[in-house]
């Protein structure tokens, strides 16, 4: 996300559109983990290897269960892990997450539903002075 951009604050409810398809932001989100499972985690593999990342696939599957590459998106996949300040290797885990985020497209404020309005804001001295008037006239009558 650049300097200049916002995140929005969706729910699972709310809707977003794509031309005429319309789907709940909850549903959306959904589909978009479902689609990093294992097909797109044993596909990485060879991903990492063009860059540079080689991998030993048995490393991610000892028994070689495709659905096990799906691990690098929900559990996580073991490793393990040299840090500068401790002793030693440790045992650990990668996962990758994915986050879908809407960005407002521009800086203007989107509209908003109105607001109930209180009595407060429908005052009106004339009014008033008029129901005040009716009030004595009706006052005066009963003495």
């Amino acid at each position: 996300m650049d300097n200049h951009s916002q995140a929005i604050d969706c729910h699972d409810d709310d809707v977003v559109a794509f031309g005429d398809s319309t789907f709940k932001v909850g549903r959306f989100k959904q589909a978009i983990q479902a689609c990093f499972g294992y097909d797109f985690g044993y596909g990485l593999i060879p991903l990492l290897n063009n860059q540079g990342v080689k991998i030993d696939q048995a490393a991610i599957s000892p028994q070689g269960n495709k659905a096990d590459f799906g691990h690098w998106f929900s559990i996580g996949v073991p490793c393990e892990l040299l840090q500068t300040d401790t002793l030693g290797w440790q045992g650990a885990k990668v996962r990758i997450r994915v986050e879908v985020e809407f960005i407002q497209e521009n800086t203007a404020v989107p509209a908003r539903k109105p607001q109930p309005q209180s009595f407060g804001q429908f005052e009106d001295p004339e009014f008033d002075a008029d129901v005040t008037l009716h009030a004595d006239i009706w006052s005066d009558n009963l003495s």
